[in-house]
């Protein structure tokens, strides 16, 4: 994780900042000298926790509340000189079972924080998903791609529109107000404290191996996608937001290597050490109502490499190890 030399922001809202990344950014925010406020609703899939990463010195408030509570989104944004807006319903399993929810969220909870942060002109990163470019027409995914998005009864999309949304409010509150804005699309963050049982992939695959049960791969397993650490991202977003000037933009956030699922299902059991069997499924059987599976996914990066440079990322080895580490820790515990 490498930290900027400088930043400009001396008190930064994170919203969704209990969860698994927005953990991790506030921690990077922290040790960036930055006072800290987190504004979490307390349902989080997976995070680390904001409290372990206190430090001496360190200027942390944990606010527990909700993005769709205007007047809460409102004070808080007026206290701050910076804004990422990170929390949404994530999870593919999430989505599917309750599709109200996320679109509640992530779509009226977004443009309360947008469009307080547009009132009072604090910039503000907004992270919208790989999901938004849905099966894609090539890989790898470049911002200027067009979407290409399944049937509104399967209920997956309705996470890439609500992600959309955001990302053309923001833009339009960008050219009709002057808000500075930046929007990310994440693909595939992954790391320790990731949790297995909302349908994230890796930190699945690794409860598995580290039980020794069977690795369970929705076919066909051909399909492909990238992997990155949270502590990469947040660097990432720390740095776009900080060094963010003139024009709204939109920028990939991830890693340039792809894996095929059945591989990483492979790599997990090396790593790891297992000789759990691998079980290639239909998803239908095993998935809610509304699944789709989306073939190859993995991000152009040269908008980013542009913005804040080449940057050595954690290897996926190193991660498989570390999330398998904090499997064992907490089934021990």
């Amino acid at each position: 994780m490498t930290l900027s030399a400088s930043h400009r922001f001396s008190r930064v809202l994170i919203t969704g900042g209990e969860g698994f990344v927005g953990s991790h950014l506030a921690a990077h925010a922290l040790a960036a000298g930055a006072e800290v406020t987190t504004l979490d609703d307390g349902s989080s899939i997976g995070g680390t926790g904001v409290p372990q990463h206190t430090m001496p010195g360190a200027r942390l408030t944990a606010v527990r509340g909700s993005v769709l509570d205007r007047d809460c989104v409102n004070a808080l944004v007026a206290d701050a000189d910076a804004v990422f807006h990170l929390a949404a319903r994530v999870g593919v399993r999430r989505i599917l079972v309750d599709p109200l929810a996320t679109l509640d969220v992530n779509t009226i909870g977004t443009q309360n924080v947008l469009e307080a942060c547009a009132d009072r002109g604090v910039p503000v990163l907004y992270t919208s998903s790989s999901e938004v470019y849905g099966h894609g027409a090539c890989v790898p995914f470049t911002e200027s791609d067009p979407i290409l998005l399944g049937s509104p009864d399967q209920t997956r999309w309705g996470y890439a529109v609500s992600k959309l949304h955001g990302e053309l409010l923001g833009f339009a509150l960008a050219a009709h107000r002057g808000l500075p804005f930046v929007a990310v699309r994440l693909f595939n963050v992954v790391g320790p404290g990731q949790r297995a049982d909302q349908g994230m992939v890796l930190p699945r695959f690794v409860a598995s191996a580290v039980a020794g049960e069977p690795i369970v791969v929705h076919g066909p397993g051909t399909q492909r996608r990238s992997f990155i650490h949270a502590a990469d991202v947040a660097d990432a977003l720390w740095s776009l937001l900080g060094s963010h000037e003139g024009p709204a933009e939109l920028v990939n956030v991830g890693s340039g290597d792809w894996i095929s699922i059945h591989d990483l299902a492979e790599r997990v059991r090396s790593v790891v050490g297992s000789e759990s069997p691998i079980r290639i499924v239909d998803p239908d059987r095993v998935m809610p109502h509304g699944f789709v599976e989306v073939t190859d996914r993995w991000p152009n990066l040269e908008r980013l490499r542009a913005r804040v440079g080449q940057r050595q990322l954690v290897p996926l080895d190193t991660i498989i190890g570390q999330i398998a580490a904090a499997t064992r820790a907490g089934s021990a515990a």
